[in-house]
């Protein structure tokens, strides 16, 4: 009952304070503009509906507030002052409400808009902004936006977006990345036989072929015969150490191959020669370990590249678009995580000299009716804004009559008024691609300006990354490389494991190399949007501001 008593005060006072502004128009037209008028054309010049004057009669303000229309008149000089009215667009995001910040307003609707509050109101009246989430995030967003452009510097000079900027591009830079990640290198092996026996492929091959030697025994001892078989097939040239009576580990049907190289030589069911120990299965456990391909397997990751730099080969540029896409995935993960986007909205919700301008949206309602262009808020700065319904005055005045407080612009009175903001909070989220329909750009194919530019970072920087691979191809794998390993393959094993070590070290030093190049040409973009300014900034970036806050009504 007791809420319900207050919400009945509350609406009373209000209508009594909006009934107020309809007879100090009608005062000042009628007996203060310095020209005579009876009482109808007092109240049609002030478009003062027969209802608004039947409540305002009602209410018997009309004899008070003759006393403030005369306190008004010897502060401003106008021929008729006139009521607003609702309409225009509300520009705040999700939000509907076009009740405007002038309440009254000379006759021409462009120089005296005056925000009227009467002393002892407590309804919603009194109140600088509604309590409604779109109402008070597009009050705070506007305020960030006139801070920026008047009230304070440059968001790339300030130790706060600094230390935010710091925070991420660690983030990006951070070994975490790396892991499984770009580099796709296979796990480390104890040597060649390793690799040959479990993951060649061979073992799988000779399992399922037609070996009549070993149909008499159960699956257990076939698989132990064709680990020896495969033993004896890589101690035959040595590739691994030979021990005991290896000769008699082959298998009937698998007998020695003639010379040359069988490229088919997985599932073949003859020995590897030296030829193809040398030419294919070498080289294929280098690719497998490294990813990087031998002369004899080049499937280009890009146009005029000798590189195949998949372990998967999967045909012609798939690597390039894995590669491209991991490393955009990288960046715009780091972006959004909780250690650089909390430094970020600390920055925001803590800037120095905000409040004022969170209050001068509020009572002004600039961005509220406007697409918050710069030469409009110059515009309203200059006490002339470009539309009725933002308020550059504000009066306080008394129930009984008179002026109690007139504040000659809006801004002096934010100005004095800062304590009015309690409990700023600023936040981001990522942009969903409707917020870019604006630009005029169809959201069917639609790239995000984010992506589009990372794709650039990594396009700019591929070429050099080509030709680092390229240098570690013509290093250790130009033709003839297996060749020159060791007479009749005498520990080959040994020495390709080395050189596949070592081409893995030096491919994740590039990889890592061209990661944080792209990096930093990213970083430099996101360092060149904040110059250009808050919005364009977040806008770019993929964020969307949301904001939240408690706007105390004052005391009139």
């Amino acid at each position: 009952m007791k809420s319900f008593k207050r919400f009945l005060l509350n609406e009373a006072s209000t209508t009594k304070a909006q009934a107020a502004e309809a007879t100090i128009v009608y005062n000042y037209n009628r007996f203060y503009s310095g020209k005579e008028r009876t009482p109808a054309q007092a109240r049609k010049i002030g478009g003062i509906s027969q209802k608004e004057w039947e409540k305002a009669k009602s209410h018997d303000l009309v004899k008070s507030q003759k006393k403030t229309a005369e306190s008004l008149s010897k502060i401003i000089s106008v021929s008729s002052l006139q009521m607003s009215k609702k309409g225009g667009t509300n520009f705040y995001k999700d939000a509907r409400d076009n009740t405007p910040k002038t309440d009254i307003m000379s006759g021409d609707a462009t120089t005296e808009l005056i925000s009227l509050k009467m002393s002892g109101d407590k309804g919603e009246g009194a109140q600088l902004i509604s309590s409604k989430s779109a109402e008070a995030a597009g009050c705070v967003k506007a305020g960030v936006s006139h801070w920026e452009q008047v009230g304070g510097k440059k968001i790339t000079e300030m130790d706060g977006f600094k230390r935010s900027m710091e925070i991420l591009e660690t983030e990006m830079k951070s070994e975490k990345w790396m892991s499984n990640s770009i580099i796709r290198a296979g796990e480390a092996k104890d040597d060649v036989g390793e690799w040959y026996l479990k993951l060649s492929g061979r073992f799988g091959e000779l399992m399922k072929a037609n070996l009549k030697s070993l149909e008499k025994y159960e699956v257990g001892k076939k698989e132990e015969l064709i680990i020896k078989h495969m033993r004896a097939e890589l101690m035959r040239f040595k590739v691994i150490a030979q021990k005991g009576h290896w000769e008699k580990w082959f298998i009937d049907e698998i007998p020695s191959s003639p010379e040359g190289a069988q490229k088919n030589w997985v599932g073949q069911l003859v020995q590897p020669s030296y030829g193809t120990f040398e030419k294919y299965i070498l080289p294929a456990y280098v690719e497998t370990e490294t990813g990087l391909s031998t002369p004899e397997k080049d499937t280009p990751i890009s146009p005029g590249s000798k590189i195949n730099w998949t372990r998967h080969n999967l045909g012609p540029g798939v690597d390039e678009k894995r590669i491209k896409n991991e490393v955009k995935n990288i960046v715009i993960t780091s972006m959004k995580t909780v250690g650089w986007k909390e430094e970020l909205e600390s920055f925001f919700s803590n800037l120095d000299g905000l409040p004022k301008w969170v209050v001068y949206e509020a009572a002004s309602g600039f961005s509220k009716f406007t697409d918050g262009e710069k030469t409009k808020f110059s515009q309203a700065l200059a006490m002339k804004p470009p539309t009725y319904q933002i308020a550059n005055k504000l009066m306080v005045f008394h129930e009984t009559g008179g002026v109690k407080k007139w504040y000659d612009s809006v801004l002096n009175f934010a100005d004095t008024h800062t304590n009015l903001l309690k409990n700023l909070d600023i936040s981001f989220k990522s942009s969903d691609k409707g917020k870019y329909i604006k630009f005029g750009i169809s959201t069917d194919s639609f790239e995000p300006p984010i992506d589009k530019t990372i794709n650039e970072c990594i396009d700019a920087e591929w070429s050099t990354l080509n030709e680092d691979i390229e240098q570690i191809y013509s290093d250790y794998l130009t033709e003839g490389f297996f060749g020159d390993i060791g007479k009749k393959l005498k520990g080959a094993g040994q020495a390709v494991v080395a050189v596949a070590s070592k081409i893995k070290d030096k491919l994740e030093q590039v990889v890592k190399a061209f990661y944080n190049r792209v990096i930093l040409r990213f970083v430099s973009k996101l360092w060149e949007w904040a110059g250009r300014g808050i919005n364009f900034f977040l806008e770019m970036a993929g964020f969307e501001m949301q904001a939240a806050m408690v706007m105390a009504s004052p005391s009139w």
